[in-house]
């Protein structure tokens, strides 16, 4: 993990996560990113950068004082008494965020912690991505998937 500060912006880039990319297929494909933490005061931003591919990188926005989430041109509410835990990941909880898009090909939902980022992104017309932190194995990322969008 890498901090490093520039008056109201903390910026930190944490070790590789791997996505795993759950679509038509049996075996999801895997791919690293390395997530980057940009806080501000009224902002904090997630990029996740592929390591192989920049057209896949993923970036994120979080307003905290609203508790909205951007993604793409998306914003995001939370669903009011939706934690979801995984046991693999003590002591965080990670909140279900919903579309305010009324199209029916909507990007939701997404699971996140402030602290930690974007757990999961479900898609109804495009692939399901879990991230998890590098050292993670495929059946994590397979429970999680079932428990949260099957």
């Amino acid at each position: 993990m890498i901090s490093e500060s520039c008056g109201e912006v903390v910026k930190t880039t944490f070790g590789n996560h791997m996505a795993y990319v759950f679509g038509s297929e049996d075996n999801p494909k895997e791919r690293e990113y390395l997530l980057t933490k940009e806080k501000r005061t009224e902002v904090i931003k997630y990029y996740y950068k592929d390591e192989v591919d920049n057209e896949r990188n993923i970036e994120f926005t979080y307003f905290p004082k609203t508790n909205t989430l951007n993604f793409g041109p998306d914003e995001f509410e939370e669903t009011k008494n939706a934690v979801f835990k995984i046991e693999s990941l003590v002591d965080i909880e990670f909140k279900r965020f919903h579309s305010t898009s009324n199209a029916t090909d909507v990007t939701e939902p997404i699971f996140f912690n402030e602290d930690y980022g974007v757990l999961a992104i479900g898609n109804v017309m495009a692939p399901t991505v879990v991230l998890l932190p590098y050292k993670s194995d495929l059946k994590t990322a397979q429970k999680i998937y079932k428990m949260t969008f099957e």
